[in-house]
C-alpha cells in the first residue's frame, strides 16, 4: 500500500480577488433586489404618472409605460452582471487552491 498525502496550496493574491469579486457581486446583487423592491413597491398608477378623474393622455402614458420597461430591462441585466461576477469569484477563489499529492513511504508489514 502506498501512503498519499494530498496538500491544499493556497494562493493569497488570487484568493483575496476572488473572494473580492464575489462580495462585490453579492452587493451589486443586493442593491439590484433594493432597486427592484423601490421601483415595484409604488403602486401602478404613480408609475405610469395616471391621474384618478382626468383623461388619460396616450402619448405620456406610452412614454412612461416605455420609460418602465427599460427600467424593468436594466434590473434583469444589472442582475444578470453581478451573478456572473459573482459566480466568476467564486471560481477563481477555487482556482487559487491547488490541491497535490504526494506519494509518501510505503508503509511497511510488521513481521
Amino acid at each position: 500500500m502506498s501512503n498519499k498525502n494530498i496538500r491544499v496550496r493556497t494562493e493569497p493574491v488570487g484568493a483575496a480577488i476572488g473572494i473580492l469579486s464575489f462580495v462585490s457581486g453579492i452587493a451589486l446583487l443586493g442593491l439590484t433586489f433594493y432597486a427592484a423592491y423601490q421601483m415595484f413597491a409604488i403602486s401602478p398608477d404613480q408609475a405610469m404618472a395616471v391621474q384618478p378623474g382626468k383623461p388619460v393622455d396616450l402619448a405620456q402614458t406610452g412614454d412612461n409605460f416605455v420609460r418602465l420597461l427599460e427600467r424593468v430591462v436594466l434590473l434583469v441585466v444589472m442582475g444578470a452582471v453581478a451573478s456572473a461576477l459573482s459566480n466568476r469569484g467564486i471560481k477563481l477563489y477555487a482556482a487559487s487552491r491547488s490541491a497535490s499529492v504526494h506519494e509518501g513511504a510505503p508503509e511497511q508489514e510488521a513481521g
